[in-house]
């Protein structure tokens, strides 16, 4: 699966349900923060705070990462 675009990725995580995981889920779990970033920080897997507020790395590691 290859996208041009960064907003072409994120549109296509909204509608994927590829991973059975997907359907216990509130939505897809993606980045917040620049798409420019030289730097990128990538979780195994999202729990439940991270499905609740839609973003990485929120729940308990958060305040690990500051």
């Amino acid at each position: 699966m290859t996208h041009a675009t960064h907003e072409q990725l994120e549109q296509a995580l909204l509608v994927c349900a590829a991973c059975p995981l997907r359907q216990d889920t509130i939505g897809p779990t993606s980045y917040n923060g620049t798409s420019v970033s030289p730097l990128a920080i990538v979780g195994e897997g999202p729990g439940g705070v991270e499905d609740e507020y839609g973003v990485p790395l929120a729940g308990a590691v958060r305040p690990v990462l500051g």
